[in-house]
């Protein structure tokens, strides 16, 4: 059945992205933990422990968690050194792995899988095993979101499916009535998505509340709504899959236009024109964008973020026209100095909104885009917002223009 095939895999690779495996904590203080992240070729590189030897022996891979991915093959978790063992939800210690059998996932035959582990070496002696002594190298996973004994699946297949995808997506989350209804609601207009009964735009705006009622705020929302029916990348999906993953629910107005312009800056780090301007520029942009969000490892994050294609991106995106925009009318044509940024500003101006500008409207603007950078970011963002209200744009109009400012003139 093409719906199965569709969900199951996201469901194991949520399950696989559990963190189980870690080095022991005599270990710890001497290594460094990277979060998990995507390659370019999308498969997702689990977190690990960074530190002497090569950190490749602590990946784990699976393909990319979206609706429409191929089963997980295998992991790597065979050359793991050392890993914890766990009895129930309580830790007991960390062995070796030198004396131990790596299993790797399987079905049973009911049809639930069984994540890569460590077991015993086989011998005569039932009284070692890790099952007789209640012992697994797997942490357990939390309950899976059906925490309310009144849920019930829906007897659609398809859409019961749809419900296990989203609810693990919640997996760490204690769900409400209201919620869990909103889920079901949620999953019921997915699948009428799958079946071409409803149209995209509404589908988005199903998700949009539906996350909104998760806590996740729309801006966020959109993203994750948008991935769950075409599973596959942009960079803003992207992005707010990794926000979300690092428990960034909200972001303030201040973080939406960082993030606006970052990812103009990776989609632009993607053509063949000015490639070197937006690397550059998603390089400054990225990091601060993370470590005013708090990320443990917000260089590393942005160097992942760089080796994403998105190769799905549609050609005649807004994205696209903007950086077409950016690479013909103003990359390399101004500099920071201060006449510099006024004439910048004047040309950025249409005609028709000229009228609404004074002489001298421009110049606390002009100072702030000549030393844009994070030292006094909220200031120099206010001075933007101020300057094309006073030139009578709209929200959208401006949030375009300060975006395309960032990207020019932000500088660390």
């Amino acid at each position: 059945m093409k719906y199965l095939k569709k969900i199951i895999p996201i469901l194991l690779v949520l399950v696989l992205l559990s963190p189980a495996l870690l080095y022991c904590s005599d270990h710890v203080d001497a290594k460094k933990y990277v979060k998990g992240y995507y390659r370019k070729d999308g498969t997702y590189v689990s977190g690990y422990w960074r530190g002497s030897g090569s950190s490749s022996s602590s990946y784990s891979y699976s393909t990319s968690p979206g609706r429409n991915t191929e089963p997980v093959t295998g992991t790597s978790f065979n050359q793991m050194l050392v890993v914890n063992l766990y009895k129930g939800t309580t830790y007991e210690k960390s062995i070796s792995t030198s004396n131990l059998v790596f299993v790797q996932g399987y079905y049973r035959k009911d049809g639930t899988y069984v994540r890569p582990h460590y077991r015993t070496t086989p011998n005569d002696f039932l009284t070692d095993n890790f099952s007789y002594l209640g012992l697994s190298t797997l942490e357990p996973l939390q309950k899976p979101f059906i925490n309310n004994s009144d849920f019930q699946y829906n007897v659609t297949p398809t859409i019961s499916l749809i419900e296990k995808y989203l609810g693990y997506q919640a997996v760490n989350q204690t769900l409400t009535t209201d919620q869990l209804n909103n889920l079901k609601d949620y999953a019921i207009h997915l699948n009428y998505y799958d079946e071409g009964i409803e149209d995209r735009d509404s589908i988005i705006n199903h998700g949009i509340f539906y996350y909104q009622s998760m806590g996740i705020s729309p801006e966020l929302g959109k993203g994750l709504a948008t991935f769950n029916i075409e599973a596959s990348y942009d960079p803003q999906s992207y992005i707010d899959q990794i926000l979300i993953s690092n428990g960034i629910y909200n972001l303030n107005n201040e973080d939406i236009y960082l993030k606006n312009a970052y990812i103009l800056a990776l989609t632009g780090g993607k053509q063949t024109i000015n490639q070197s301007f937006y690397i550059d520029k998603a390089l400054n942009i990225g990091k601060f964008f993370y470590t005013k969000l708090g990320l443990y490892n917000p260089e590393e994050q942005v160097e992942m973020d760089m080796l994403q294609d998105f190769s799905s991106l549609d050609k005649s995106s807004n994205l696209i026209s903007t950086i077409k925009d950016l690479n013909t009318n103003y990359i390399g044509k101004y500099s920071t100095n201060m006449n510099d940024t006024q004439k910048y500003l004047v040309n950025v101006i249409p005609s028709e909104f000229k009228k609404n500008i004074g002489n001298f409207d421009s110049i606390g603007y002009s100072v702030s885009l000549s030393t844009f950078s994070g030292t006094l970011f909220s200031y120099d963002l206010n001075k933007g917002i101020e300057y094309y209200t006073k030139a009578k744009f709209d929200n959208e109009q401006i949030t375009k223009q300060i975006t395309q400012d960032i990207i020019l003139f932000f500088h660390r």
